[in-house]
């Protein structure tokens, strides 16, 4: 009868991030699928507002990372670049530690503002796919081949425009 009950209302969504993994988004990150609009939309709003902002500034100040490798960065703008290493730089004390507490650091990860909403979306998108009216959702899109570019047919001359 417990595992009845369990089973009929699920696991809950954890309450903090598991210790260890990355804070990243899931695979099929945008889609929304119906029962989920509410988790989707906070999500949403919170990679748009919180996260976009951090990053921003991360690229202002010369913190972030480059997706190519090998790449190295450098700041948008120097003064805040040089402004930021030396609020880094100088010891704090516990009233100054809240004020550079939103300062962005180097080795941040901008999806961390979001990263309770990413949990929350994770978790009811994991149950939402597996139903019948969302599994469409995760299929790959498939494009039927009289809409395919084709490569050869469009370089060849067509066989009577040479006569011509």
């Amino acid at each position: 009868m417990v595992l009845g009950i369990a089973w009929l209302f699920g696991s809950s969504v954890p309450k903090e991030w598991p210790e260890g993994r990355p804070v990243k988004l899931p695979n099929y990150f945008p889609v929304q699928p119906k029962g989920c609009d509410k988790q989707s939309q906070q999500l949403f709003e919170c990679v748009a507002n919180a996260a976009t902002e951090k990053q921003r500034d991360m690229e202002k100040a010369g913190l972030h990372k480059s997706a190519i490798a090998g790449v190295e960065t450098k700041a948008l703008d120097e003064k805040y670049g040089a402004y930021i290493q030396e609020q880094l730089q100088q010891p704090t004390t516990k009233g100054e530690a809240d004020a550079t507490a939103t300062l962005p650091r180097p080795g941040d990860n901008p999806l961390d503002e979001c990263k309770m909403d990413i949990l929350k979306y994770q978790h009811c998108c994991d149950k939402a796919l597996k139903k019948k009216n969302n599994w469409i959702l995760t299929e790959p899109f498939r494009v039927q081949s009289e809409y395919r570019y084709d490569a050869a047919k469009s370089q060849a001359p067509a066989a009577g425009a040479e006569n011509k």
